[in-house]
């Protein structure tokens, strides 16, 4: 769970909300308010917060929110792993001594 905030995410606050969820290999929990629209849900969920707490709310601004949620565009499908680079170590150098006394 992350501390609440006042106010649209910067895109600094974005990097360090994704910076905590890659850190600690966990899905975040954001607290927002009921009246939050698609666009906040969204932008928390691509920050690494896919889950959001809302208390205080009465049943009405529950259903809103589940309606924002439901509002929000599924992320975009991530392409194929890239694979990593593979450069070729060099060959070890031979040695051309010959061992002869």
């Amino acid at each position: 769970l992350i501390p609440a905030r006042e106010g649209p995410l910067s895109v600094r606050d974005q990097l360090r909300v994704r910076r905590i969820a890659e850190l600690a290999r966990k899905p975040l929990i954001a607290p927002v308010s009921a009246d939050a629209a698609a666009e906040t849900l969204r932008v928390w969920r691509d920050a690494g917060a896919p889950a959001v707490l809302a208390s205080g709310a009465d049943a009405d601004a529950l259903a809103r929110l589940a309606a924002a949620a439901g509002a929000v565009p599924a992320p975009r499908a991530r392409r194929e792993e890239r694979p990593d680079p593979l450069v070729p170590a060099a060959a070890p150098g031979g040695h051309d001594e010959d061992d002869e006394d």
